[in-house]
């Protein structure tokens, strides 16, 4: 589920006025091992290695150090969850924001597995021209699929990025930006 953080900062007796606001989206992921990853950028790394299953969820504001990211690539991450689990929900989220060079995914791909050799396809998640409409927008989407419990034990996601900045784009041709945050697991 969704937990709202509120905090204050105290610091010996001092204690801050400004009240800090996080949110936690707790699921199955956040323990598990991180069996593949793309290279992110390195201005982009949503906090690290663990930044997709930390269960904190990036904002509209792709500088905010939640989202991982890579230019010109697909982006792919594999989790073993450690055990066999029944699952019924899988997500991830994209920000858009062509601006920045940063679009949506054309498609996003989820696949388990009960070994992590043999994959079995779970959902997958087109966004394919939807940047036409929403160009002028800075917007997040989330890929999701709630399906019929599953037992296993490995996920996959592969997020298939765009490659360039379309036409329609102040810089059409450039390698455009992919900003993924959370694989979701439910």
């Amino acid at each position: 589920g969704e937990l709202n953080l509120d905090m204050q900062l105290i610091q010996g007796e001092k204690i801050f006025p400004d009240t800090l606001h996080d949110h936690l989206f707790e699921h199955k992921g956040i323990a598990a091992k991180i069996e593949r990853l793309s290279n992110f950028s390195n201005n982009y790394t949503g906090g690290g290695e663990r930044a997709l299953i930390d269960g904190l969820l990036g904002s509209v504001d792709f500088r905010d150090g939640r989202w991982q990211a890579v230019q010109g690539d697909d982006y792919v991450i594999e989790i073993d969850l450690g055990e066999k689990s029944d699952i019924s929900y899988v997500a991830s989220n994209f920000l858009f924001y062509n601006n920045a060079w940063i679009f949506l995914p054309d498609s996003v791909v989820f696949d388990y597995s009960l070994d992590g050799d043999e994959w079995n396809p779970m959902c997958e998640a087109i966004f394919s021209d939807l940047d036409q409409k929403i160009k002028n927008e800075v917007k997040l989407f989330r890929a999701e699929k709630e399906f019929a419990k599953t037992t296993l034990r490995f996920i996959r996601m592969r997020a298939y990025n765009r490659g360039l900045t379309p036409v329609w784009h102040d810089a059409p041709g450039e390698k455009a930006w992919l900003f993924c945050d959370e694989l979701i697991v439910r």
